[in-house]
């Protein structure tokens, strides 16, 4: 069984097979994008974690303030994320090799961060194999992955609306050939300036929400 909840703008809390790890889980508001609110700061420094892992290092997927909150009120978990974001911690052991919480595989795969302006920036997405695998994307480019062999079939990946959002970055998501697909990275609907989700919501019109959904902050989705 795979548990997710979403706790931030384009991240969560996910639980597999005892193991709990955070996954770009706390953000502050950029732009049209959404802060973690107060309410579920608190209980995931209260929560006992595993792992943290960080795609890279924006304020809309990573906090290091809450690292060091997290770290002042007990033993802090294993740390996982790029140079940048080792950089805003060096008090912290930052690791980017392959690891294990518990019965889980984390990897970090080496990506390309979406947009030419973001071309420098460190990114990693997040491969976890545990009894299933899931792929996090973060803020990965969809194109990088288009054309290449061998890649991962994950029981479930967890990408940004731009996986979605024309026809071309869908064929690509179609070709990793997830069971499941969790959209992430929307605005609210009261603050999509660019109409990101018309065309998510075309998508999930085509294709069921047993197989596409977009949780909203706080919910929790369950995968058997």
């Amino acid at each position: 069984m795979i548990e997710y909840t979403r706790t931030a703008n384009a991240g969560g809390l996910l639980e597999m097979d005892g193991v709990r790890i955070l996954l770009d889980g706390v953000s502050q508001a950029v732009g049209d994008y959404l802060a973690t609110p107060p309410d579920i700061l608190d209980q995931l420094l209260s929560a006992p974690l595993d792992a943290l892992a960080f795609t890279h290092n924006h304020r809309d997927h990573f906090l290091p303030e809450f690292v060091r909150q997290y770290a002042k009120a007990g033993q802090l978990p294993r740390l996982i994320g790029p140079k940048d974001v080792a950089a805003d911690l060096p008090e912290y052991s930052v690791i980017t090799a392959p690891t294990k919480a518990g019965a889980v595989q984390i990897i970090a795969v080496p990506s390309r961060h979406m947009g030419a302006e973001y071309t420098d920036t460190p990114h990693y997405s997040f491969l976890l194999k545990g009894s299933s695998m899931v792929w996090f994307m973060g803020d990965a480019s969809p194109l990088q992955w288009q054309g290449m062999e061998r890649m991962p079939h994950p029981d479930l990946l967890i990408a940004p609306f731009a996986y979605a959002s024309t026809e071309a970055a869908w064929r690509i998501t179609e070709s990793l050939s997830p069971k499941r697909i969790l959209l992430t990275h929307l605005p609210s609907r009261e603050q999509d300036g660019e109409g990101l989700w018309s065309a998510v919501d075309q998508i999930v019109r085509q294709y069921g929400e047993g197989r596409v959904r977009r949780p909203q902050m706080g919910e929790k989705c369950v995968f058997n």
